[in-house]
């Protein structure tokens, strides 16, 4: 099988791409994930197209398997040319999934392009109109907490916010649904919590990990993969919120408590600091050290090749 999901809309390519995936998990448990990235993996002229190929040599004990060939709109066309010739040859393997994705519009003349559309299911991901928005949004919602519900004015006010990216918005909702817990979001609730950086989810996954809510903390981080942001970044977010935490925990112990005094001793503003306070009980000296240390051996262990990002984000998720 094979499918072509392309568009200005970044996320909700990334979404689809997640519902094939996951069905294939579904029919094929023990199946394979394999990801090539042409941003990252055409290094040098031809090196994606290899990869490809390698990746599509069956052995005797071969499992089916999905291959996700992403942003394939960064290949050179010599290189597309060379992947449209591979896919010719495999694509109708009754055990393989091919999903190729390619960011923002599509030049028709491209050789892969052409090809894919011409062989492919596909699918186009534009902006959506305001109307379609709203119900993209309260369906995102949904998927988050079953139980989310936001206001009119709030969606409205959402979007005044952040923009009509549906990824901002996933973003901002998932965020107010595990602050509001099952209830209704309200105007004031997206006025007092949206349009802050992506340290403040970093934050509320920490916050979550800490009380044991696993759930909740996967929710908040695994969120920016699908929304292209790096799992590197993710967890360089998470060794930084974990040392500023150490920072104020320590100026805390020693007398300063004021969000003011100790923001000026950190050079920062004092409104995160403010909003972290209430929180700092739950973080315990020990822990936050900890944290960090297995934030080091993480980055360490992807550096070297012996973890891939995706897996030391789970194994913080799971240890910290």
């Amino acid at each position: 099988m094979l499918h072509f999901l392309s568009g200005e809309d970044t996320f909700r390519v990334r979404v689809r791409e997640d519902e094939f995936v996951d069905a294939f998990r579904k029919h094929s448990p023990l199946g394979e994930r394999l990801v090539l990235d042409a941003e990252e993996n055409e290094s040098a002229p031809g090196s994606f197209s290899r990869a490809l190929r390698e990746s599509l040599q069956a052995g005797l004990f071969a499992l089916p398997r999905v291959i996700l060939l992403r942003q394939t709109g960064a290949l050179s066309e010599e290189s597309a040319k060379a992947v449209r010739d591979i896919l010719k040859e495999s694509f109708e393997g009754s055990d393989l999934l091919i999903i190729a994705t390619h960011r923002g519009k599509i030049k028709r003349t491209q050789t892969l392009v052409a090809w894919l559309l011409k062989k492919a299911e596909c699918e186009s991901f534009d902006p959506l109109s305001p109307r379609e928005l709203a119900i993209e949004a309260k369906a995102l919602l949904k998927k988050i907490d079953a139980r989310g519900s936001i206001e009119p004015a709030a969606l409205s006010q959402l979007v005044a916010n952040v923009g009509t990216d549906t990824g901002k918005i996933f973003q901002e909702l998932t965020k107010l649904a595990h602050f509001k817990d099952g209830k209704p979001i309200t105007q004031d609730d997206v006025k007092e919590l949206t349009n802050e950086p992506l340290e403040s989810n970093v934050f509320l996954a920490l916050d979550a990990l800490v009380q044991g809510r696993r759930g909740a903390a996967i929710s908040l981080l695994r969120q920016e993969e699908r929304m292209s942001v790096p799992i590197q970044k993710t967890l360089g977010l998470c060794a930084w919120q974990l040392r500023r935490l150490i920072e104020i925990q320590e100026l805390f112990l020693s007398g300063t408590r004021e969000a003011g005094a100790i923001a000026r001793e950190l050079k920062s503003s004092p409104y995160p600091i403010q909003k972290v306070l209430p929180h700092l009980s739950r973080f315990e000296m020990p822990r936050l050290k900890r944290g960090m240390a297995l934030l080091a051996e993480l980055d360490l262990a992807i550096k070297t090749g012996r973890v891939e990002p995706g897996v030391a984000l789970d194994l913080f998720l799971w240890k910290f």
